[in-house]
């Protein structure tokens, strides 16, 4: 029973005082944890919009980048352009039949002088006809040429009443590869 009587005045002198100092260092260790997690999310955040900011700097110097390049080559393919035109019209008008079939030796192309004789010398297809159809057939010559090494070729042949002289050359690309 006095044992009772001394722990219950232990509990009431000697315990607050050490609940309290345990309690302010609880209190101590909180507050100090929380001033270290908001410096680290002021610094986090410190260093994301720095980082964004240099993301976005470089994305625009790309961008900037990218458009003085594509500008730079505006001129050229431009040039080329106008070329490549000034060509395709060249070879339209010209007075000269001129036609081009692929590497299986279909016809792809004719410029108007070909139509016009085709039509006029009354060819076995008349030219709206033509286009896609193998160069022997056009003609009405199975022994035409049809292999690129027998390239380049001349013949003539009988189309109707009249002769018309054919001259088949090879069309290659920059690497040499055969096109027709």
């Amino acid at each position: 029973a006095g044992d009772r009587a001394q722990a219950k005045k232990l509990l009431d002198e000697s315990l607050p005082e050490f609940y309290e100092k345990h309690r302010a260092s609880v209190d101590e260790i909180v507050s100090t944890t929380i001033s270290n997690a908001e410096a680290t999310e002021a610094e986090v955040a410190e260093l994301i919009g720095t980082r964004t900011m240099i993301m976005l700097l470089v994305g625009v110097g790309l961008a900037g980048g990218v458009a003085a390049f594509a500008y730079s080559l505006s001129p050229s393919v431009r040039r080329q352009e106008s070329e490549m035109a000034r060509i395709q019209s060249m070879v339209d008008q010209s007075p000269t039949s001129i036609m081009f079939a692929d590497a299986n030796f279909e016809l792809r192309y004719m410029n108007a002088s070909s139509a016009k004789h085709m039509d006029h010398l009354g060819f076995r297809l008349p030219s709206a006809k033509a286009i896609g159809e193998r160069i022997d057939s056009i003609f009405g010559d199975p022994d035409l040429p049809s292999r690129p090494a027998e390239l380049p070729a001349e013949k003539q042949i009988n189309i109707g009443t009249d002769v018309v002289d054919v001259q088949i050359s090879a069309v290659s690309d920059d690497a040499g590869n055969f096109l027709g």
